[in-house]
Protein backbone atom coordinates (compact mmCIF):
# COMPACT_ATOMS: atom_id res chain seq x y z
CA UNK A 1 0.00 0.00 0.00
CA UNK A 2 1.48 3.25 -1.38
CA UNK A 3 -1.44 5.94 -0.76
CA UNK A 4 -3.63 5.52 1.59
CA UNK A 5 -6.71 8.19 2.62
CA UNK A 6 -8.67 7.92 5.51
CA UNK A 7 -12.13 10.23 6.53
CA UNK A 8 -14.06 10.12 9.59
CA UNK A 9 -18.04 10.62 9.17
CA UNK A 10 -19.51 11.95 11.97
CA UNK A 11 -21.96 10.27 13.95
CA UNK A 12 -25.05 12.19 14.11
CA UNK A 13 -27.60 9.78 16.20
CA UNK A 14 -26.89 7.62 19.21
CA UNK A 15 -27.59 4.18 17.23
CA UNK A 16 -24.31 4.97 14.80
CA UNK A 17 -22.19 5.77 17.82
CA UNK A 18 -23.13 2.62 19.43
CA UNK A 19 -23.05 0.32 15.63
CA UNK A 20 -20.29 2.16 13.78
CA UNK A 21 -18.95 0.59 10.69
CA UNK A 22 -15.89 0.98 8.54
CA UNK A 23 -15.41 1.10 5.05
CA UNK A 24 -12.94 -0.07 2.76
CA UNK A 25 -11.85 1.15 -1.09
CA UNK A 26 -8.81 0.08 -2.67
CA UNK A 27 -7.66 0.76 -6.15
CA UNK A 28 -4.51 -0.72 -8.28
CA UNK A 29 -1.90 2.11 -8.31
CA UNK A 30 -1.40 1.53 -12.08
CA UNK A 31 -5.05 2.68 -12.46
CA UNK A 32 -4.37 6.09 -9.93
CA UNK A 33 -1.01 6.63 -11.82
CA UNK A 34 -2.37 6.52 -15.22
CA UNK A 35 -5.53 9.14 -14.20
CA UNK A 36 -2.66 11.36 -13.18
CA UNK A 37 -0.79 11.21 -15.83
CA UNK A 38 -3.99 11.18 -18.40
CA UNK A 39 -5.26 14.71 -16.09
CA UNK A 40 -1.45 15.89 -16.63
CA UNK A 41 -1.69 15.43 -20.50
CA UNK A 42 -5.17 16.80 -20.75
CA UNK A 43 -3.99 20.07 -18.99
CA UNK A 44 -0.72 20.65 -20.81
CA UNK A 45 -2.17 20.08 -24.45
CA UNK A 46 -3.99 22.99 -23.39
CA UNK A 47 -7.54 22.15 -22.99
CA UNK A 48 -7.73 24.16 -19.82
CA UNK A 49 -11.31 25.29 -20.37
CA UNK A 50 -12.51 22.09 -18.64
CA UNK A 51 -10.11 21.78 -15.95
CA UNK A 52 -11.95 25.03 -13.93
CA UNK A 53 -10.29 26.19 -10.82
CA UNK A 54 -14.15 27.19 -9.18
CA UNK A 55 -17.81 26.35 -9.27
CA UNK A 56 -16.69 22.15 -9.23
CA UNK A 57 -15.68 19.55 -7.23
CA UNK A 58 -12.31 19.18 -9.19
CA UNK A 59 -8.80 18.35 -7.56
CA UNK A 60 -7.69 21.79 -8.48
CA UNK A 61 -10.59 23.64 -7.18
CA UNK A 62 -9.82 27.28 -5.82
CA UNK A 63 -11.87 29.60 -4.02
CA UNK A 64 -11.39 33.53 -3.92
CA UNK A 65 -10.19 34.93 -0.54
CA UNK A 66 -12.73 37.02 0.53
CA UNK A 67 -12.08 40.74 1.66
CA UNK A 68 -12.01 41.21 5.03
CA UNK A 69 -13.35 44.74 6.44
CA UNK A 70 -11.42 46.06 9.47
CA UNK A 71 -13.79 48.05 10.65
CA UNK A 72 -16.83 46.15 13.40
CA UNK A 73 -20.07 45.79 11.48
CA UNK A 74 -21.77 47.21 15.00
CA UNK A 75 -21.12 49.85 16.54
CA UNK A 76 -21.75 48.98 19.93
CA UNK A 77 -21.54 52.65 21.40
CA UNK A 78 -24.20 53.57 19.33
CA UNK A 79 -26.51 50.86 21.28
CA UNK A 80 -29.91 51.37 22.86
CA UNK A 81 -29.54 49.36 25.83
CA UNK A 82 -26.76 47.37 27.59
CA UNK A 83 -28.53 44.25 26.38
CA UNK A 84 -27.83 45.49 22.92
CA UNK A 85 -24.54 46.17 22.98
CA UNK A 86 -23.69 42.74 24.41
CA UNK A 87 -25.68 41.62 21.76
CA UNK A 88 -24.07 43.48 18.63
CA UNK A 89 -20.44 42.56 20.48
CA UNK A 90 -21.08 38.89 20.48
CA UNK A 91 -22.27 39.70 16.82
CA UNK A 92 -19.07 41.40 15.78
CA UNK A 93 -16.76 38.49 17.11
CA UNK A 94 -19.11 36.12 15.27
CA UNK A 95 -18.54 38.06 12.01
CA UNK A 96 -14.97 38.40 12.74
CA UNK A 97 -14.49 34.63 12.88
CA UNK A 98 -16.72 33.90 9.99
CA UNK A 99 -14.36 36.42 7.95
CA UNK A 100 -11.20 34.17 9.34
CA UNK A 101 -13.25 30.96 8.58
CA UNK A 102 -13.71 32.08 4.62
CA UNK A 103 -9.87 33.26 4.46
CA UNK A 104 -8.92 29.71 6.58
CA UNK A 105 -11.12 27.92 3.50
CA UNK A 106 -9.16 29.54 0.84
CA UNK A 107 -6.02 29.09 1.68
CA UNK A 108 -6.41 25.50 2.31
CA UNK A 109 -8.52 24.81 -0.84
CA UNK A 110 -5.27 26.51 -2.86
CA UNK A 111 -2.65 24.73 -0.43
CA UNK A 112 -4.48 20.85 -1.70
CA UNK A 113 -4.84 22.44 -5.22
CA UNK A 114 -1.13 22.83 -5.54
CA UNK A 115 -0.30 19.55 -4.34
CA UNK A 116 -2.23 17.82 -6.62
CA UNK A 117 -1.21 20.04 -9.92
CA UNK A 118 2.68 19.00 -8.55
CA UNK A 119 1.85 15.59 -7.94
CA UNK A 120 -0.18 15.05 -11.23
CA UNK A 121 2.89 16.29 -13.16
CA UNK A 122 4.89 13.73 -11.61
CA UNK A 123 2.85 10.87 -10.59
CA UNK A 124 5.97 8.75 -11.36
CA UNK A 125 7.69 9.57 -7.75
CA UNK A 126 4.99 7.76 -6.03
CA UNK A 127 6.41 3.91 -4.69
CA UNK A 128 5.75 1.21 -6.43
CA UNK A 129 4.62 2.83 -10.09
CA UNK A 130 6.60 2.61 -13.13
CA UNK A 131 9.80 5.02 -13.56
CA UNK A 132 8.30 7.53 -16.42
CA UNK A 133 12.09 7.44 -18.31
CA UNK A 134 13.18 4.25 -19.94
CA UNK A 135 16.42 3.26 -21.02
CA UNK A 136 15.58 3.24 -24.69
CA UNK A 137 14.04 6.69 -23.89
CA UNK A 138 17.34 7.85 -23.11
CA UNK A 139 18.61 6.18 -26.81
CA UNK A 140 15.72 8.32 -28.50
CA UNK A 141 16.95 11.54 -27.30
CA UNK A 142 19.57 13.60 -28.20
CA UNK A 143 21.21 16.73 -27.25
CA UNK A 144 21.23 16.76 -23.64
CA UNK A 145 16.58 16.39 -23.74
CA UNK A 146 16.94 13.33 -21.70
CA UNK A 147 18.97 15.02 -19.07
CA UNK A 148 17.14 18.09 -19.15
CA UNK A 149 14.01 15.55 -18.37
CA UNK A 150 15.60 14.08 -15.33
CA UNK A 151 16.22 17.24 -14.11
CA UNK A 152 12.92 18.84 -14.24
CA UNK A 153 11.13 15.34 -12.76
CA UNK A 154 13.63 16.07 -9.79
CA UNK A 155 12.64 19.45 -9.44
CA UNK A 156 8.79 17.87 -9.10
CA UNK A 157 9.98 15.39 -6.45
CA UNK A 158 11.99 18.63 -4.51
CA UNK A 159 8.89 20.48 -4.44
CA UNK A 160 6.75 17.78 -2.93
CA UNK A 161 9.14 17.76 -0.28
CA UNK A 162 9.54 21.51 0.73
CA UNK A 163 7.85 25.09 0.90
CA UNK A 164 5.37 26.23 -0.22
CA UNK A 165 3.78 22.98 -1.23
CA UNK A 166 4.38 20.85 2.14
CA UNK A 167 6.41 21.40 5.16
CA UNK A 168 9.02 19.59 6.20
CA UNK A 169 8.97 17.58 9.30
CA UNK A 170 11.90 15.28 11.21
CA UNK A 171 12.81 12.49 9.35
CA UNK A 172 10.83 9.22 10.91
CA UNK A 173 12.34 7.34 13.99
CA UNK A 174 14.94 4.23 12.80
CA UNK A 175 14.13 2.69 16.23
CA UNK A 176 11.46 2.54 19.12
CA UNK A 177 13.46 3.85 21.47
CA UNK A 178 14.32 7.17 19.32
CA UNK A 179 9.90 7.89 19.29
CA UNK A 180 10.40 9.73 21.99
CA UNK A 181 12.88 12.41 20.93
CA UNK A 182 10.61 11.98 17.31
CA UNK A 183 7.08 13.40 19.19
CA UNK A 184 9.33 15.95 20.57
CA UNK A 185 11.06 17.06 18.05
CA UNK A 186 7.64 17.41 15.78
CA UNK A 187 5.59 19.45 18.38
CA UNK A 188 8.54 21.65 17.72
CA UNK A 189 8.17 22.10 13.96
CA UNK A 190 4.54 22.27 13.91
CA UNK A 191 4.86 25.04 16.88
CA UNK A 192 7.06 26.67 14.19
CA UNK A 193 4.52 26.09 11.40
CA UNK A 194 1.82 27.77 13.26
CA UNK A 195 3.75 31.01 14.04
CA UNK A 196 4.78 31.23 9.83
CA UNK A 197 1.10 31.16 9.71
CA UNK A 198 -0.68 32.69 12.07
CA UNK A 199 -3.90 33.18 10.23
CA UNK A 200 -4.65 29.65 11.44
CA UNK A 201 -4.15 30.68 15.05
CA UNK A 202 -7.84 29.75 16.49
CA UNK A 203 -8.09 26.76 13.61
CA UNK A 204 -11.78 27.16 12.82
CA UNK A 205 -12.30 25.13 9.54
CA UNK A 206 -12.35 21.22 9.63
CA UNK A 207 -9.00 20.09 8.35
CA UNK A 208 -7.14 17.79 6.09
CA UNK A 209 -3.88 16.96 6.32
CA UNK A 210 -1.80 15.16 3.78
CA UNK A 211 1.69 13.42 4.61
CA UNK A 212 4.46 12.77 1.86
CA UNK A 213 7.01 10.08 3.17
CA UNK A 214 10.17 8.94 2.13
CA UNK A 215 10.62 6.34 4.41
CA UNK A 216 13.29 4.88 6.04
CA UNK A 217 15.62 2.24 4.69
CA UNK A 218 14.03 -0.50 6.94
CA UNK A 219 10.58 1.15 5.71
CA UNK A 220 7.56 2.40 7.57
CA UNK A 221 4.43 1.46 7.90
CA UNK A 222 2.11 4.51 6.40
CA UNK A 223 -0.99 4.05 9.28
CA UNK A 224 1.75 4.17 11.70
CA UNK A 225 2.85 7.33 10.71
CA UNK A 226 -0.33 8.98 10.56
CA UNK A 227 -1.47 7.79 13.83
CA UNK A 228 1.32 9.01 15.74
CA UNK A 229 1.45 12.21 14.06
CA UNK A 230 -2.48 13.42 14.18
CA UNK A 231 -2.54 13.75 17.94
CA UNK A 232 0.35 16.40 17.82
CA UNK A 233 -1.03 18.25 15.44
CA UNK A 234 -4.37 18.30 17.44
CA UNK A 235 -2.27 19.85 20.63
CA UNK A 236 -0.56 22.30 19.04
CA UNK A 237 -3.21 23.79 16.16
CA UNK A 238 -6.05 23.80 19.21
CA UNK A 239 -9.23 23.65 16.68
CA UNK A 240 -11.97 26.01 17.96
CA UNK A 241 -14.71 24.86 15.71
CA UNK A 242 -17.73 24.85 17.82
CA UNK A 243 -17.77 27.97 19.56
CA UNK A 244 -18.07 29.97 16.51
CA UNK A 245 -20.37 28.21 14.67
CA UNK A 246 -22.84 27.33 17.25
CA UNK A 247 -22.49 30.58 18.97
CA UNK A 248 -25.79 32.80 17.40
CA UNK A 249 -27.84 29.46 16.65
CA UNK A 250 -27.68 28.62 20.84
CA UNK A 251 -28.28 32.40 21.39
CA UNK A 252 -31.31 32.52 18.86
CA UNK A 253 -32.70 29.02 19.72
CA UNK A 254 -31.94 28.31 23.39
CA UNK A 255 -33.74 25.24 24.32
CA UNK A 256 -33.90 23.14 21.06
CA UNK A 257 -32.96 20.06 21.06
CA UNK A 258 -31.75 20.03 17.37
CA UNK A 259 -29.57 22.78 18.18
CA UNK A 260 -28.73 21.19 21.27
CA UNK A 261 -27.85 18.13 19.17
CA UNK A 262 -26.13 20.33 16.09
CA UNK A 263 -23.92 21.63 19.20
CA UNK A 264 -22.85 18.55 20.80
CA UNK A 265 -21.65 17.21 17.19
CA UNK A 266 -19.65 20.42 16.16
CA UNK A 267 -18.25 20.04 20.06
CA UNK A 268 -17.20 16.64 18.25
CA UNK A 269 -15.60 18.38 15.52
CA UNK A 270 -13.31 20.00 17.76
CA UNK A 271 -12.50 16.93 19.53
CA UNK A 272 -11.17 15.81 16.42
CA UNK A 273 -11.16 18.85 14.00
CA UNK A 274 -8.87 16.59 11.59
CA UNK A 275 -11.50 14.84 9.32
CA UNK A 276 -9.70 13.21 6.79
CA UNK A 277 -5.74 12.14 6.46
CA UNK A 278 -3.55 11.23 3.66
CA UNK A 279 -0.64 9.50 3.44
CA UNK A 280 1.43 9.72 0.64
CA UNK A 281 4.70 7.03 0.12
CA UNK A 282 7.19 8.46 -2.32
CA UNK A 283 10.29 6.81 -4.00
CA UNK A 284 13.72 7.12 -2.30
CA UNK A 285 16.55 8.52 -3.97
CA UNK A 286 20.28 8.71 -4.12
CA UNK A 287 20.55 11.72 -1.99
CA UNK A 288 18.18 10.53 0.76
CA UNK A 289 19.62 10.22 4.72
CA UNK A 290 18.94 7.11 6.00
CA UNK A 291 15.52 8.06 8.17
CA UNK A 292 14.11 9.42 4.33
CA UNK A 293 11.67 12.43 4.65
CA UNK A 294 8.64 13.07 6.37
CA UNK A 295 6.60 16.73 5.35
CA UNK A 296 3.22 17.59 6.37
CA UNK A 297 0.72 19.31 3.68
CA UNK A 298 -2.57 21.13 5.16
CA UNK A 299 -5.79 20.93 2.60
CA UNK A 300 -9.88 21.90 3.59
CA UNK A 301 -11.61 19.11 5.53
CA UNK A 302 -14.59 20.23 3.56
CA UNK A 303 -13.75 18.78 0.85
CA UNK A 304 -14.44 14.88 -0.21
CA UNK A 305 -12.31 12.22 -1.22
CA UNK A 306 -8.52 12.02 -2.00
CA UNK A 307 -6.36 13.72 -4.45
CA UNK A 308 -6.42 10.59 -6.39
CA UNK A 309 -10.02 9.87 -6.40
CA UNK A 310 -11.01 13.58 -7.45
CA UNK A 311 -8.33 13.09 -9.86
CA UNK A 312 -10.37 9.59 -11.22
CA UNK A 313 -13.63 10.98 -10.83
CA UNK A 314 -12.52 14.26 -13.24
CA UNK A 315 -10.99 12.36 -15.81
CA UNK A 316 -14.43 10.07 -15.72
CA UNK A 317 -16.34 13.17 -16.89
CA UNK A 318 -13.77 14.72 -18.99
CA UNK A 319 -14.06 11.65 -20.87
CA UNK A 320 -17.79 11.28 -20.82
CA UNK A 321 -17.99 14.76 -22.32
CA UNK A 322 -15.83 14.31 -24.92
Amino acid sequence: MKLLYVRIWRSRTASDKANGRTMINARPLRDVVEDMNLLRDVRDCGNCSYLSTDGDDGPFRTIETPEIDPESAFDVDLAASPEQAEEWAELNDWLKDHDRAGIQEAILLSAEAHLASVLCAAPHWIEGACAEAKNDFREALSGGFYDELVRIGSEYRRMLLSEPIAFPLPGLPGASGESGVFKAEVLQALELLLRRRPFFDPLLVPLKVSFLVVPPKQGKDLDNVALTLLPLLHEVLQPNLESWLMRRARRSHEGLSEVEGASRGQQSMSDRSVVAYEVIELKRGAGDPPEGHLCLALGSGSEFGSIWVRVADYVERFMRDL
